[in-house]
């Protein structure tokens, strides 16, 4: 029986996270029978300290959405007012994928900007290249950003990864 562990033993079992076995993070997600509460807590524990919690948590997020989830504004608010602290790369790379999936309410664009923006200069290719995504994603929802984007584009564009150029390319910052 699927029981709902409350945000501190979520958090706990999250921590136990090796980093690698997602199929233990498809198995957390399954044991419980509540999506929505699920969310609620898995966005509690987002910002914590522990990077392996905030990758847990980040990637169930992201599977959720893969498969056809929304997430409420309210949440959306909820995840902006924690993601700066978030340090683990890959959970900065899930949360950079979400907002290709669905963009955030206008009002928090400014946040995530902040957030995406310095990933335009990591080491790791993928996250060059979805903070551009990000970026763009959220300039079609603030126009405030449009200038940001474009830059962003054009350093994509001069990226040495071929991965990071494609990106820039495919991408259509709004007018």
């Amino acid at each position: 029986m699927a029981t709902t562990l409350s945000a501190e033993p979520l958090r706990n079992r999250l921590a136990a996270f090796d980093g690698n076995a997602v199929s233990y993070l498809s198995e957390l997600q399954a044991q419980d029978p509540d999506p929505e509460t699920l969310t609620e807590r898995l966005i509690q524990v987002l910002g914590d300290a522990d990077e392996m919690v905030q990758r847990g948590a980040t990637w169930i997020l992201f599977d959720q959405m893969k498969a056809g989830a929304s997430i409420s504004e309210a949440d959306w608010r909820r995840i902006a007012d924690r993601v700066i602290p978030i340090g683990d790369w890959q959970a900065a790379l899930h949360l950079l994928q979400m907002l290709s999936f669905q963009s955030p309410p206008a009002d928090t664009s400014k946040q995530f900007a902040d957030f995406a923006a310095p990933y335009l200069e990591h080491k790791r290719p993928f996250l060059r290249a979805w903070s551009i995504s990000a970026l763009v994603t959220l300039a079609s929802e603030d126009s405030e950003l449009t200038e940001t984007a474009r830059k962003a584009v054009q350093i994509g564009l001069a990226d040495p990864a071929a991965s990071v150029r494609a990106r820039a390319r495919k991408v259509e910052v709004p007018a």
